[in-house]
């Protein structure tokens, strides 16, 4: 089921939550019972530092980390709109489509 409405925010869709996230949600409420998770997450940035000297060796403007990462975000956010969407109640997604 979709359905398309707009507001005041845009436009958006609310769709059925999809059977395959919901163990994802009961892991994240077994999480929230807890007062801490433990957990070691390690990633290459290598590709990211590199691009980001590129970027000072060209343009002769520096950039963060933190500004790279950002960006990257909001690109992911941009061409899947799941990543932002909202939970409505227990069966339903809100997608935002269009900005006003």
């Amino acid at each position: 089921m979709q359905t398309s409405r707009s507001d005041l925010l845009g436009q958006y869709k609310v769709l059925l939550f999809p059977i395959e996230r919901k163990p994802i949600i009961d892991t994240l409420n077994i999480g929230s019972r807890k007062h801490y998770v433990k957990a070691l997450l390690e990633l290459d940035i290598t590709h990211a530092r590199n691009a980001i000297k590129a970027y000072r060796s060209q343009t002769g403007k520096g950039c963060s980390f933190l500004a790279w990462f950002l960006a990257c975000v909001g690109k992911a956010c941009t061409e899947y709109p799941g990543v932002h969407s909202l939970r409505h109640g227990k069966r339903k997604l809100v997608f935002l489509t269009t900005w006003t």
